[in-house]
């Protein structure tokens, strides 16, 4: 009994001293048809370099922001063409919902350093979806998705949407 008791303890002990944790919280995802409607530009591209950031007034150092540089191969919708270069951003740590171009850096970060580019976790094509104004974000809460994750059927629908 008394070791059980000490295997518990130990256990919440351990518990209490990790990290919080905080779970990404989206508000429902959006079919093709409505997410090109709604959306500014929606293109194919090929991820051709991505690099991390550590999060500036991160305590615990475990957030990151990806900066990830894509070529345009495909347009459905917007003013981008062939061959233009955009950066897209994600960010990850607690409660963050990037969509990860590359494999996730080694963490804590050491205190204001930049991590070296990272080999692609994913393949670099990816079908991102632009709201406004807004920076070009890789997010799970929205269509923005590379081909393994659902990617190239997305192009397959955008492609019979606007029949190309």
């Amino acid at each position: 009994m008394r070791t059980w008791v000490t295997v518990l303890a130990a256990t919440a002990l351990s518990l209490s001293a990790m990290p919080r944790a905080f779970g990404c919280s989206c508000d429902g995802t959006p079919s093709v048809e409505e997410a090109l409607a709604e959306a500014s530009e929606v293109f194919l591209a090929q991820a051709t370099y991505v690099t991390h950031l550590a999060v500036e007034g991160d305590e615990d150092r475990w957030g990151y922001t990806e900066v990830a540089a894509f070529r345009v191969l495909e347009v459905w919708k917007g003013p981008l063409k062939r061959g233009d270069t955009i950066q897209a951003l994600g960010w990850y740590g607690p409660g963050g919902c990037g969509a990860r171009v590359a494999d996730s850096p080694k963490r804590p970060f050491p205190r204001g350093e930049l991590s070296r580019a990272a080999p692609y976790r994913r393949p670099g094509l990816w079908v991102i979806y632009r709201y406004g104004g807004s920076p070009y974000r890789l997010s799970v809460c929205a269509r923005t998705k590379s081909f393994d994750m659902g990617g190239d059927r997305e192009a397959a629908e955008l492609r019979k949407l606007t029949q190309r």
